[in-house]
């Protein structure tokens, strides 16, 4: 119905217009991916043989185009898996060099407290300090 109202007639296309450049790679497309919409196709029995033969030689290198595709994609996520890894580890330990320097900070100012000052002023000081 909706085609209909859009202005179908039920007539075929013309020879030249089903088979422009557009038309033909999405004609071969459709045979060599194996999707066969059905809205371009073959009319004569020579078209429809050269169909089948390369059908024949298209679809075995179209699976092996996917397959070499895949292995370099594969490449890929691993690579940047085992990017993220390291990035992951490379924070975790700037997070665990940041907290030791700042633990030997306050150590060392502990230590230069309990060298100058009296235990009652070095409490005052540290709890001032660390709360």
């Amino acid at each position: 119905m909706w085609a209909i109202r859009k202005g179908y007639d039920g007539k075929e296309y013309s020879f030249s217009a089903q088979w422009t450049f557009t038309g033909a790679f999405f004609y071969f497309l459709t045979v060599v991916t194996t999707i066969g919409y059905g809205n371009t196709s073959a009319k004569t029995y020579f078209g429809k043989t050269l169909t089948i033969l390369f059908a024949i030689i298209g679809i075995p290198l179209i699976f092996l185009f996917l397959t070499n595709i895949g292995d370099v994609m594969a490449k890929v996520f691993r690579f940047l898996y085992a990017r993220s890894i390291r990035f992951k580890y490379n924070v975790i330990l700037w997070h665990k060099k940041r907290q030791a320097a700042k633990i030997r900070k306050a150590n060392s100012f502990v230590a230069k407290l309990a060298r100058t000052q009296t235990m009652r002023q070095c409490m005052f000081i540290l709890n001032i300090y660390l709360y």
